[in-house]
């Protein structure tokens, strides 16, 4: 896990070495840490869009045709360039009791 508090106050927006090397922009600790850890963040953005993602959403399909009825949630899962999409059906209520 990356601590990301030493980020904190960092010079937002778009700036370059150049930028930094003039003088244009203010410089400070933050910036200073940002730029050491570049190489260490962008091999956690590789290894996260390298790892299976999941979302829950709803999906357009209408149970027995009835344009009426609410959408039904599913899960997809994006893996290896491509994407997973499977229906979800309720276990438990709230209560804990199993819907069978």
């Amino acid at each position: 896990m990356i601590d990301t508090d030493k980020y904190e106050g960092h010079t937002p927006g778009q700036w370059s070495v150049t930028s930094i090397r003039d003088g244009s922009i203010p410089w400070n600790t933050a910036d200073e840490e940002l730029c050491a850890d570049a190489p260490l963040l962008l091999a956690e953005v590789k290894r996260l869009y390298g790892e299976p993602r999941v979302t829950i959403n709803e999906w357009d399909y209408k149970p027995d045709g009835n344009a009426d009825a609410e959408p039904l949630p599913c899960v997809s899962v994006y893996h290896g360039g491509c994407e997973y999409v499977g229906r979800l059906r309720l276990y438990k209520n709230e209560d804990g009791k199993v819907i069978e």
